[in-house]
């Protein structure tokens, strides 16, 4: 790390000028620790198109569905609304958070099965969404949830342990309620959910148990 000889500060990263006095730093440079600036503003303006894009074809929707009379009895540009704003809303609070990858993948499997879910209610399809469409999603999310917790290299096995029950549990919680009996496709999803459980505890076992130990500690 460089050092400011007159203000006795040491200074992270390779410039060449104490920020305080401008002389010059002595010593070997180190990492930055902060995102580039290049970084931060491809954020911003990937941030920015894609929020162009969602209003643009929330617009549209809502034009072709109310002024245009292309309405069958439902308003479905009010679910593309409910989606446009749920997901953006979704997507800023990752920016925002900084939110890691398993708990992003456990947030997006919860918010896009409520989706289905008011979204089958709303227009009149909810039985073939939580029967067919919804396990489907659980249990792709479940699979990406295992490979990405194999992938991991920073320590947050502990997390993707958690997300696999929270994403196979949630999902189960309206149909308990409704008291209904269990699709196959549920079953199948809860297999999948069990199967991915023992992977990364197979796995990731000893990560599990590292980050474990850690906690207690603290």
């Amino acid at each position: 790390m460089k050092k400011c000889v007159s203000c006795n500060i040491y200074v992270s990263g390779d410039g060449r000028q104490c920020p305080i006095c401008q002389n010059g730093l002595t010593g070997e440079g180190t990492p930055y620790n902060w995102p580039s600036i290049r970084k931060l503003r491809l954020q911003s303006i990937f941030y920015r198109i894609q929020l162009f894009v969602v209003l643009a074809l929330t617009f549209v929707s809502l034009v072709l569905d109310f002024l245009l009379d292309m309405n069958t009895g439902m308003h479905w540009s009010l679910s593309v609304a409910l989606w446009a704003i749920s997901l953006e809303w979704l997507i800023r609070y990752f920016i925002k958070k900084n939110v890691v990858i398993a708990a992003i993948i456990t947030y997006t499997a919860i918010h896009i099965s409520l989706l289905l879910i008011l979204t089958g209610w709303y227009m009149g399809f909810l039985m073939p969404v939580v029967k067919y469409v919804v396990p489907i999603v659980v249990s792709v999310l479940l699979i990406v949830n295992l490979i990405l917790s194999l992938l991991d290299k920073h320590g947050n096995a502990l997390i993707y342990l958690l997300a696999n029950i929270i994403i196979a549990i949630v999902p189960y919680v309206p149909l308990y309620i409704s008291k209904v009996e269990v699709p196959l496709l549920w079953t199948i999803c809860l297999m999948i959910s069990v199967i991915t459980f023992i992977g990364i505890c197979v796995f990731r076992g000893r990560s599990v148990l590292n980050e474990i130990e850690k906690r207690m500690s603290l």
